[in-house]
């Protein structure tokens, strides 16, 4: 498939994915991961961010080197990170102390986010595959 663009740029190597899907089941964490990661391919580094504002974190994990984050044993790909990002948010996930306010139910579930634009947390940038961050599902009525 020929993109529109003359640089050639969509035929080598390089592309942009971004995603920011609120899930909270087993099944869409390996969906949105396996998105997430459709172009950086593996994570190398994570970091776990604290949210003073909310009382929850986040866990980026990062395609590249960053000085601030902690390199992983081996190099990760979607599927590894379903389970590494499973068991970090049984572990240490900490979800907004305020819950939505809502006459449905509200679910403890997560965001996860790729890319840099607007919108976005000021912890998703260039160099992130995925972050994760614990966040509310609110079924409504």
């Amino acid at each position: 498939m020929k993109f529109s663009t003359s640089d050639g740029h969509f035929l080598g190597d390089w592309g942009v994915i971004e995603i920011n899907a609120l899930c909270d089941t087993l099944k869409t964490l390996k969906g949105s991961l396996m998105v997430a990661f459709g172009e950086h391919r593996d994570a190398t580094h994570y970091k776990v961010i604290e949210d003073e504002k909310t009382g929850g974190n986040m866990l980026a994990l990062y395609w590249t080197k960053r000085d601030d984050a902690f390199p992983l044993p081996f190099k990760i790909d979607a599927n590894l990170a379903v389970d590494f990002v499973a068991q970090w948010l049984e572990a240490n996930g900490k979800w907004p102390k305020q819950r939505p306010d809502t006459d449905g139910d509200c679910h403890a579930g997560f965001r996860i986010q790729s890319g840099w634009s607007q919108g976005k947390s000021e912890h998703c940038d260039f160099y992130v595959a995925a972050l994760i961050i614990p966040g509310w599902t609110v079924y409504g009525k």
